[in-house]
């Protein structure tokens, strides 16, 4: 599945952050250079990069979660769209709100949720009761995230 991959490339990209840890810096969103419309490789690059290895951890498991049921219910070319759109658009935004550079797929990883949430919601009469727990995890998945976020000063929200 695309989602295996996608997984598959975060942890390769990680190993290799380990190996060569400037490539964090050179892929990390700068919100300075993304404003100024330069390296705009940094609207991509944070999606496959990570802090550490329990925010690798978390946005994998996070992916792995939502990930498979986003890609089976759109498809996998409008799951890589969601996911890549999301996280650029959750960059530019970081880029406006923070002038800290970042990394993480969080933003791609709240694009799909959102994204699944919608679907979901949209065709509740089909879904029924199956529906309606799932948005209830989708709702649960983005508190815990945004409450984690919140207690960590290391943690971009925007």
């Amino acid at each position: 599945s695309l989602t295996g991959r996608l997984f598959l490339a975060n942890v390769l990209v990680f190993g290799l952050q380990a190996a060569f840890p400037s490539l964090t810096s050179w892929g990390a969103k700068r919100s300075d250079l993304l404003l100024q419309g330069r390296q705009l490789h940094r609207l991509v690059t944070p999606l496959f990069l990570h802090g550490g290895i329990g925010h690798l951890l978390a946005n994998s498991y996070s992916l792995r979660n939502i990930g498979i049921d986003v890609e089976r219910s759109f498809g996998p070319t409008r799951f890589l769209a969601t996911y890549l759109v999301s996280g650029m658009a959750g960059n530019v935004l970081s880029a406006i709100r923070s002038p800290h550079p970042a990394v993480g797929a969080s933003g791609a990883i709240f694009g799909l949720v959102g994204a699944q949430y919608t679907f979901l919601a949209r065709n509740a009469d089909l879904f029924g009761y199956v529906g309606r727990r799932q948005k209830a995890q989708l709702l649960e998945t983005v508190g815990l995230n945004l409450a984690l976020g919140m207690t960590n000063p290391m943690v971009d929200n925007w």
